[in-house]
């Protein structure tokens, strides 16, 4: 065998999915300009190509202030959704907290007997149980879990914030659609021609829509409601992201003199040097050669082992600031990209071992259940860290035997917090510099196509946007409904004993008890036969007669 033979062989669309100059120019039939003119004192850069300053011609479908404000508004909106339910949370293990301490106080015990009346045991137990609902549907706080010792058939109902789900849910799929937009003109024959500035403005783009997807694999059961279309979605969104990781180690690339800018300074020391000798202007292909991945094989190891060193050599620590001269990718998109990925294959075992669950023989004796009868609720990537319970998954009862484990869903939501905020400050960063730096052609009114909305690769993230609004209102309006009906419930539960004082009346009726009344005595004839005057003097069992009226 010889030596020179790899084990991946040499793919064409490798080529044209991480194209080069050579690709550019063999594949797509362009030629980009990588020409870099200098005024005379060699202290600013004025012309990139035939594109001089003041010239350059703005891309509003992916810098366009309508595709930002929508990527980041959706991502709020979801990361906004999943701070609602953790408050919801928070507010309910507090009153736990309380009510468990006031049982256990000193003073409780010197009065003696019970220190709460019936009616108040009765609405403490009602909150107790939405407290476990809560826990149950939304997979927090796996240690509270297992000690209440949760039952699978409590209601749904009682969880107030339940109706959030969607949102995330649909926030991801927008998201997807998006990501798939931007993608092809990261890989396609545009990539020949986009500049350094709006390559990097699509790498922070999607990293910011990365947050959306990891929340809705986390903590929305309609992700894994059709075990066919999660593996789908899930398939779709691990291809953008994996796709996007791999741009990232791509920007650390060095053409000559000169660097792939990543980020800008506000420094005023490097205000100028920032402003006149950047090179975000120039294509992105120009600045990638020599670091492109054109085939799987060696190139793939080689790139491979560069991105290693680029994580430690680049960028040592998570919290490095990023900056434009040191040439560094912010460590947090690392980690959130690696939190999708643990997060991903957790969900990937879960349907096969769903699957698996469907064969007769593996039922019985693996799991030691009947398949025909056992009806077990469905759970989400995010309740599998944090129930510990071998009988679902193995890998669940792994992670939950430690601690930090238990709480990665919270690890999760704290580091796409950060990443958005990471990623909107740089986004504002890039987008005052292209403005203030001279570079984009401009109307007479001093605006520029990117400050345009109106165009029409825009109008579909605003629809998306304002479909995401009015679903964000009809969630917020059905937990309004929920928790009057909670309040309203609660209030009702005080009035239980006056109500078990009639001789008809039951604090739980069934079906066969509504219909059970005292002889001679008809519900509607009762209800007209009143008197607002007169009520006390009126009997609890009343004979109406028609006949006798006068």
């Amino acid at each position: 065998m010889s030596s020179s033979k790899t084990i991946f062989p040499k793919i064409e669309w490798g080529r044209r999915w991480f194209p080069s100059l050579d690709t550019c120019r063999t594949h797509y039939g362009v030629t980009p300009d990588c020409t870099v003119v200098w005024n005379d004192n060699a202290t600013k850069i004025i012309a990139v190509g035939d594109n001089h300053l003041g010239q350059f011609e703005g891309e509003a479908d992916i810098a366009g202030v309508g595709v930002i404000y929508a990527f980041i508004f959706i991502t709020g909106v979801s990361l906004s959704a999943t701070f609602i339910r953790n408050l919801e949370m928070g507010f309910l293990l507090f009153k736990q907290l309380v009510i468990k301490a006031y049982k256990y106080t000193l003073a409780c015990r010197l009065f003696g007997g019970k220190c709460l009346k019936h009616r108040k045991d009765r609405h403490l137990r009602d909150e107790e149980t939405r407290f476990k609902n809560w826990c149950l549907h939304a997979g927090w706080f796996p240690a509270l879990n297992t000690k209440l010792n949760l039952k699978e058939s409590q209601d749904p109902s009682n969880d107030i914030t339940l109706p959030l789900e969607p949102v995330i849910f649909s926030c991801s799929a927008q998201q997807i659609l998006l990501g798939l937009a931007y993608l092809f003109v990261t890989i396609g024959p545009q990539s020949c021609t986009i500049s350094a500035y709006h390559y990097n403005l699509i790498n922070d783009l999607l990293s910011v829509s990365t947050a959306t997807h990891l929340l809705a694999l986390l903590l929305t059961r309609q992700y894994l409601k059709e075990n066919a279309l999660a593996f789908v979605r899930l398939l779709v969104s691990t291809f953008i992201i994996t796709v996007q990781m791999i741009f990232l180690p791509r920007r650390g690339a060095i053409f000559g003199v000169m660097k792939f800018p990543t980020d800008i300074t506000r420094h005023p020391d490097y205000a100028v040097m920032f402003r006149d000798k950047n090179f975000m202007m120039v294509p992105q292909i120009c600045l990638l050669e020599g670091s492109n991945l054109d085939r799987f094989g060696p190139g793939f190891d080689a790139n491979l082992k560069q991105y290693i060193q680029y994580i430690n050599v680049t960028n040592p620590s998570l919290l490095d600031t990023p900056s434009w001269w040191d040439n560094s990718v912010d460590g947090w998109e690392i980690a959130q990209t690696v939190a999708y990925f643990i997060a991903a294959i957790v969900t990937v075992v879960l349907l096969a071992w769903r699957l698996l669950a469907r064969w007769e023989w593996f039922s019985e004796k693996v799991l030691n259940v009947d398949p025909h009868t056992s009806s077990r609720r469905r759970r989400t990537a995010s309740e599998l860290f944090r129930e510990a319970k071998a009988y679902d998954l193995p890998l669940a009862w792994m992670f939950g035997k430690f601690w930090p484990t238990q709480y990665f869903p919270d690890i999760c939501i704290l580091i796409s917090a950060v990443v958005l905020w990471l990623d909107i400050r740089a986004i504002d960063r890039k987008r005052d510099w292209v403005q203030g730096s001279g570079w984009l052609s401009k109307d007479d009114n001093g605006r520029s196509d990117e400050d345009n909305f109106m165009t029409f690769g825009q109008v579909p993230p605003i629809i998306f946007t304002v479909f995401t609004g009015i679903e964000v209102l009809v969630a917020l309006k059905e937990c309004w409904k929920r928790w009057r009906r909670h309040k309203r419930g609660s209030e009702s539960s005080d009035e239980d004993n006056a109500e078990e004082q009639l001789p008809f009346a039951s604090p739980n009726p069934t079906h066969s008890e509504c219909r059970e009344y005292p002889e001679g005595y008809h519900p509607i004839g009762h209800m007209k036969s009143l008197s607002f005057t007169t009520t006390e003097s009126i009997p609890l069992q009343i004979r109406h007669d028609r006949r006798n009226r006068p």
